[in-house]
């Protein structure tokens, strides 16, 4: 369970690229839920201009239920995936979906046909439910199908399944 107080100052990262960080969050009070994130100042919405009132909340309001994570890192939005130079994806931290770090992407398997089989990550510690994507030397070897996105971090879906 996470507490309101620790959402602010929480970095952001919609699509694996860092977005900014969290102010506050927006409450229903009659569902008793959580239904934005803010990630500007309310103090700095426009009074009196509608169009730039408007803009300030497309800019600054993120749907709660985009949100896949609070931990360390708040991890928010679709997983649409891009291009990116293999040597792009090398030296990128690696952090799950749910916000943990899990180390840094050193290199990527691939098959003949060109498809990417799995990222090779140094992990700073191995997670429990890790053990069997473990290799002799110690380093995680993740199924691509686990990547969710490739951008400022590799987004791994994690827990693995």
């Amino acid at each position: 369970m996470n507490k309101i107080s620790e959402i602010k100052g929480k970095k952001i990262y919609s699509n694996s690229k860092h977005i900014g960080r969290a102010k506050d969050v927006v409450i229903n009070t009659e569902e008793g839920k959580i239904t934005y994130l803010l990630k500007g100042d309310v103090s700095s919405i426009p009074k009196r201009n509608l169009k730039q009132a408007r803009e300030f909340v497309k800019e600054n309001l993120i749907p709660f239920d985009k949100v896949k994570a609070v931990r360390d890192i708040i991890s928010s939005g679709g997983t649409k995936m891009k291009q990116v130079l293999g040597k792009k994806l090398r030296n990128k931290r690696a952090i799950t979906s749910e916000g943990k770090e899990l180390g840094q992407v050193i290199d990527a398997y691939f098959e003949k046909s060109g498809r990417i089989d799995s990222v090779l990550i140094e992990p700073e510690a191995i997670p429990r439910k890790a053990e069997e994507y473990t290799n002799q030397d110690g380093r995680l070897i993740i199924p691509f199908q686990h990547v969710e996105a490739v951008g400022e971090y590799v987004i791994i879906n994690f827990p693995l399944d």
